[in-house]
């Protein structure tokens, strides 16, 4: 192997490493966004409140299908399903965290991440409201 082709072959790696790493940021961006859309709202609502309940309930209804498909019989699938909306109650500590990665992530203009319109309109409206605690969180469950 002459050393331009080693130096081509480095080059495959890093582009390929690259590719691996910027589709890992997006998908990494893409989930904590999700936690954003899911676990919190602002107490007076969104302008588009109607459509992003719409898509809580889209969750919980796909939440509820993947359970049915996994399990046979009914009283196991309510009980998966209470079981996996349990923790998704009890992850709300570690959902602050990431609310605070994702509002840097919005902020920081040198990232360069574009959001969707109503996740753009969730964060800039949470960002204030998180800072000074007017954000609820979304609970299945009563605590």
């Amino acid at each position: 192997m002459t050393v331009a082709q080693s130096g081509l072959s480095a080059r495959k790696q890093t582009d390929k490493a690259s590719m691996l790493t910027g589709t890992l940021i997006y998908l990494r961006c893409f989930c904590l966004c999700w936690f954003v859309c899911v676990c919190t709202v602002p107490k007076d609502g969104l302008k588009s409140q109607a459509v992003f309940d719409e898509i809580r309930m889209t969750y919980i209804k796909e939440l509820g299908k993947a359970i049915v498909k996994r399990e046979e019989n009914a009283s196991q699938n309510w009980q998966r399903f209470y079981q996996l909306t349990k923790l998704l109650d009890s992850m709300q500590e570690m959902v602050e965290g990431l609310l605070q990665i994702c509002f840097y992530t919005f902020v920081n203009k040198t990232l360069s991440v574009e959001f969707p319109e109503m996740l753009a309109e969730i964060i800039t409206n949470q960002i204030p409201k998180f800072k000074d605690g007017s954000v609820k969180p979304l609970l299945f469950h009563q605590k």
